[in-house]
């Protein structure tokens, strides 16, 4: 993806938890699965480590404009 430069082998999700407080992560296929051992090991330390590329539909799908609506949004839709 020419208009991207740094890693391709992942990409970042933003979350915000229920204190209000928010971040970036690597999004994992393997996250919250029956392999996910969250919130007890970290992601940086876990054997079962499954981080999804960057894709053109990864890039776009976050600002893609809901059914019926003229607005543009940004939604998780990109896992």
């Amino acid at each position: 993806m020419s208009y991207f430069r740094g890693r391709e082998d992942v990409y970042p999700i933003r979350w915000t938890n229920k204190q209000g407080k928010s971040g970036y992560s690597p999004v994992c296929a393997n996250e919250w699965t029956s392999v996910c051992e969250k919130p007890r090991v970290k992601c940086s330390v876990c054997k079962h480590q499954k981080f999804m590329p960057l894709t053109k539909r990864s890039a776009v799908s976050p600002f893609r404009c809901k059914a019926g609506q003229n607005d543009w949004h940004i939604s998780n839709a990109a896992r």
